[in-house]
């Protein structure tokens, strides 16, 4: 038997057993949530028994070869926010103390010179790197609980627990599980009635797997389409892949921006009462203003510097294939105008759909969101525990299953629970919810 089918034992019915909590993703949010939980058991405090499931290999999204990235872009966080940051646990000091173990720190001393790192200026990671920080992290606190290569299929509400059904090649199982998790970041997102099947169409996931497909184009023009995150590192990927190209990035705003490097912002990302100060109008503004995605200053200033790179102003309506060419039509201006320019390739990088692990769950049992305005009414309602909320599903309505969304918690909890702003608070927030803290002794801080 290996160890990822020993995983998939369920534990005994007893009232003595801890509480089972799955976490989709072996990422960022995962280590976090494993290392907690490990010292956490380590103190006595307590256990929460964590299985991570994961669809390819840990910290995969992070690495190159399964789409999202190529591993060579910077980390635009500092790596010191690391699976323990901010150091502020629910818990105590003792919590803190012993969580640094799993710094970032610690992992550089064990892989490499962690003095060469500070002499040579602190210099940002690139994400392969984070990655295999992320996956350290991981198997240390969790080193049989990890089950890859395997989808979650469904997660469905049954008697007060979870059933959480998964697939490994032709096999199937399910989890009894108290809780789930659902971390990353989702399906890409689509262009309305856009072509899905043409040969130079790619979105900001499949790009990263068809990256010598632009190496092999001498000349051309090609359209990135989006502002964000994804599209600043696509671009940043053209620009150093395929020199020779044209590029146009076409984006509301006209422009690309680095995720907000001042201390009132960064404050923000960790500090629940000042966030929730602010009313929803301001809150909305902040996350669209400084949800930039994982790519650096020094990644700004190449761009700055590319002169075969155009950042164009207008909503993007539709793309049609016509022969070789993509022909993209956008609006601009006000009143608006309409305007349509040719491409040999075009990257649809517009971010991913942090609701789409929502589809895990059977309609029934399903939140509605199919509108705007139900989206932004189920993010509203995300609790302090990062839960959904199912107050518009009758057949829940007494029993509120424990399904955690961080990647939909930025607007009521907080817009450091999506990223990896305040990990450390996103393990206490959850974790809490099976395992709640007693008054923590802590030091005197000024």
């Amino acid at each position: 038997m290996t160890t990822d089918d020993a995983v998939l034992q369920q534990p005994e019915e007893e009232s003595s057993s801890p509480p089972l909590l799955v976490v989709v993703g072996a990422g960022a949010k995962a280590a976090a949530l494993a290392a907690k939980a490990r010292v956490l058991k380590k103190l006595e405090i307590g256990e929460v028994r964590i299985i991570v499931v994961e669809r390819n290999k840990v910290a995969a999204n992070w690495r190159g070869g399964f789409g999202f990235t190529d591993g060579q872009n910077e980390l635009c966080t500092p790596p010191e926010k690391d699976v323990g940051f901010p150091y502020k646990s629910l818990y105590g000091d003792e919590v803190d103390k012993e969580m640094l173990r799993y710094t970032w720190q610690a992992f550089r001393m064990g892989e490499t010179s962690y003095e060469d790192w500070i002499d040579r200026g602190r210099r940002q990671p690139q994400l392969e790197v984070w990655a295999r920080y992320l996956g350290w992290a991981l198997e240390d606190a969790t080193p049989e609980d990890i089950i890859k290569e395997t989808a979650v299929t469904s997660v469905e509400p049954s008697g007060g627990k979870l059933l959480v059904n998964t697939r490994r090649r032709a096999t199937t199982d399910t989890i009894v599980a108290d809780g789930v998790v659902f971390t990353g970041p989702g399906e890409p997102i689509k262009i309305k009635d856009s072509p899905t099947e043409a040969e130079r169409i790619f979105d900001g996931r499949n790009y990263w797997t068809n990256i010598p497909i632009f190496e092999k184009m001498t000349t051309g023009k090609v359209a990135v389409i989006g502002g964000g995150g994804t599209a600043a590192s696509v671009t940043l990927s053209l620009l150093q892949r395929a020199p020779s190209l044209d590029i146009h990035m076409i984006n509301p705003r006209g422009s690309i921006f680095t995720r907000g490097e001042g201390v009132r912002e960064k404050r923000l990302l960790c500090n629940t009462e000042e966030w929730l100060s602010l009313d929803e109008f301001r809150r909305l503004e902040f996350i669209k203003r400084t949800d930039r995605g994982v790519f650096s200053v020094a990644a700004q200033r190449q761009f700055d510097e590319a002169d075969k790179l155009e950042v164009m102003s207008g909503e993007v309506l539709s793309l049609e294939v016509v022969g070789d060419i993509i022909i993209v039509r956008f609006k601009y201006g006000d009143p608006p105008k309409e305007m349509e320019y040719e491409y040999n390739a075009v990257i649809v990088a517009l971010g991913f759909d942090p609701f789409f692990s929502l589809t895990m769950i059977p309609e029934q049992f399903r939140p509605q969101i199919k509108t705007a305005s139900q989206r932004l009414d189920v993010q509203r309602n995300v609790d302090y525990h990062l839960r959904l909320p199912f107050d518009s599903v009758p057949e829940l309505a007494e029993a509120k299953p424990n399904i955690h969304v961080p990647m939909l918690a930025g607007l009521a909890q907080g817009p450091g629970f999506p990223n990896l702003a305040c990990l450390g608070h996103l393990s206490d927030r959850i974790l809490s919810l099976y395992l709640p803290p007693s008054e923590p002794q802590r030091r005197s801080k000024t």
